[in-house]
């Protein structure tokens, strides 16, 4: 973090905050965008932390993750799969939908060749009333939707 501030703390507007990604100590729209480097392979809870940052972020603004790609390699993927969090774009997608995000794209970035990759996922927070569940429905449809009564 002490690099991150040096590069970019000294400019205007930018923050750095250590904390615990699924209970951060913000209000609800307290962002107009989040950034998370280096973390979400570390976090117990994903889909958790990134509903705490879409919760956090101003609807319309963005959410960006930068995560370590899933090696390619199996003997890695077993060693990266014991000790950290390990995604690929397919999972990624899972745990974006599940956290409610409906528009998000993602980016696999090397520094060089044989250096380890990056995954960074993109994702703007849903408008107000475009919020989906993990299944893809409107909430505000279902919470809309008559429901069965109970028999007594």
């Amino acid at each position: 973090m002490e690099k991150a501030f040096a590069k970019f703390g000294k400019q205007g507007g930018v923050r750095f905050h250590r904390g615990d990604a699924e209970r951060l100590p913000f209000a609800d729209n307290s962002f107009d965008h989040l950034w998370s480097s280096g973390s979400i392979e570390y976090w117990p809870n994903p889909v958790d932390a990134l509903e705490e940052f879409r919760r956090v972020t101003k609807p319309g603004g963005r959410v960006l993750v930068v995560g370590p790609d899933y090696p390619n390699s199996v003997v890695m993927q077993k060693l990266a799969d014991a000790i950290m969090l390990f995604y690929d774009e397919a999972e990624a997608d899972q745990m974006f939908e599940a956290a409610g995000y409906t528009e998000f794209e993602h980016h696999i970035q090397q520094s060089s060749p044989g250096s380890p990759k990056a995954i960074t996922t993109v994702a703007t927070v849903p408008e107000a009333g475009d919020e989906r569940d993990a299944t893809g429905e409107s909430v505000e449809q279902k919470a809309a939707a008559p429901g069965d009564a109970a028999a007594d």
